[in-house]
């Protein structure tokens, strides 16, 4: 037999001479393959769907200027909702409003402006500046938890300034609808929430465990679901009492159903996968494999009737003022203002135009972003 000479120093795994092979530059002696690259985090392909979507900015836009708005309600109105001044009742909108001072001065001034039932609009005849960042009444917001005098704009002089005219009672329309934001987007967030904690465990419990359960449970939903939704928050609202509190009860009970007919159709349909199967095999109860495993895969259609559920509560709510059901005078509902305004269209038109626009543009944000979810969250365009 021969045997291979190794050279005098030389170790196993070594070229002769017993010198490392030289590293290439830049790698720091690091192994370089596949398994040593670093892991890049992918944005899931949905968020990326969502972000290209022109009308999800555009509904995620309006919905984040009226966040903007009741964040900082107190600071952008230049007056309280509940103030009274009946000598200006129903002023025009931008009324005594001028662009050049008494002596030709460029900037924004305004005159005093009254109505007179027989004399009608009267425009003073000295003007004042407006001022922006000026100290005004003292406000509280957060629950107490902010105090300031600070506001936005105000005039420098013994008048008030009416951006979007007054109502029947001399209040300033600006600054009830920016306090009315707070209302509408406050009834719809508690409406979806009841929906959701009470729609949803009902719904998934149908739908998983079936049999008589399901049967009965269907029953009482197909029942709430004979009544139109509106209707039902009547009947609820007329049972319980008028006020903010019994209106979101009573809209967030007429979204029970809806939510709970639809996670019962989702959880049918999952309850069937593989993951399911495999939770059973390993001895996980039911209601462990229900709320670990089958509800967070059926969240999507969730989100995206929570988002559209948000629009539907906000008009419940608004034609429950409107009816005279909702919110009591003097709070700032845009429902309730909606409702006084239709009594004056013929004299000052404004006074339920705002409103109504206001309630226009803020359910066509929520339906926005609920339409651009629904397009991201489709499994269809995700394979």
């Amino acid at each position: 037999m021969t045997e291979s000479v190794k050279s005098p120093g030389a170790e196993p795994g070594l070229p002769p001479g017993g010198a490392p092979p030289p590293t290439p530059p830049g790698h720091g002696g690091r192994p370089t393959g596949p398994a040593s690259a670093p892991q890049r985090k992918t944005t899931p392909r949905w968020r990326k769907r969502l972000a290209r979507s022109p009308i999800a900015v555009a509904g995620f836009t309006v919905i984040g200027f009226f966040l903007l708005v009741v964040a900082f309600a107190p600071f952008l109105a230049p007056y309280s909702p509940t103030r009274q001044a009946l000598r200006s009742s129903y002023v025009p909108p931008m009324a005594g409003v001028s662009l050049r001072g008494p002596e030709g001065q460029l900037g924004l001034w305004v005159r005093d402006v009254s109505r007179s039932p027989i004399a009608g609009v009267q425009i003073g005849e000295e003007a004042y500046p407006v001022r922006f960042l000026v100290r005004g009444e003292s406000w509280t917001w957060f629950f107490g938890l902010v105090t300031s005098d600070m506001r936005l704009f105000g005039v420098d002089g013994p008048i008030r300034w009416y951006a979007l005219g007054t109502d029947e009672q001399g209040r300033d329309l600006l600054s009830r609808l920016i306090h009315g934001a707070w209302i509408s987007l406050f009834i719809g967030l508690i409406s979806v929430f009841i929906g959701v904690a009470v729609g949803v465990p009902i719904g998934a419990i149908s739908g998983f465990y079936g049999g008589a359960t399901d049967l009965v449970v269907q029953r009482v939903v197909d029942t709430m679901l004979a009544f139109p939704g509106i209707l039902l928050a009547i009947v609820l609202v007329a049972t319980f009492g008028t006020g903010l509190t019994n209106v979101m009860i009573a809209v967030g009970i007429a979204s029970i159903p809806i939510y709970a007919r639809l996670v019962r159709g989702s959880v049918l349909s999952a309850r069937e996968r593989e993951y399911v199967e495999a939770a059973r095999a390993l001895g996980l109860g039911r209601l462990p494999t229900l709320f670990k495993h089958v509800l967070p895969n059926v969240m999507a259609p969730i989100i995206v009737q929570s988002s559209l559920q948000m629009a539907v509560a906000i008009l419940f709510a608004a034609g429950l003022g409107f009816l005279g059901l909702g919110a009591r005078p003097p709070e700032p509902e845009w429902g309730l203002m909606l409702a006084r305004g239709r009594e004056y269209l013929a004299v000052a038109p404004h006074v339920a135009t705002f409103p109504g626009l206001a309630i226009v543009f803020v359910v066509l944000g929520f339906n926005l972003v609920g339409d651009a979810l629904r397009d991201a969250l489709d499994p269809r365009l995700s394979q």
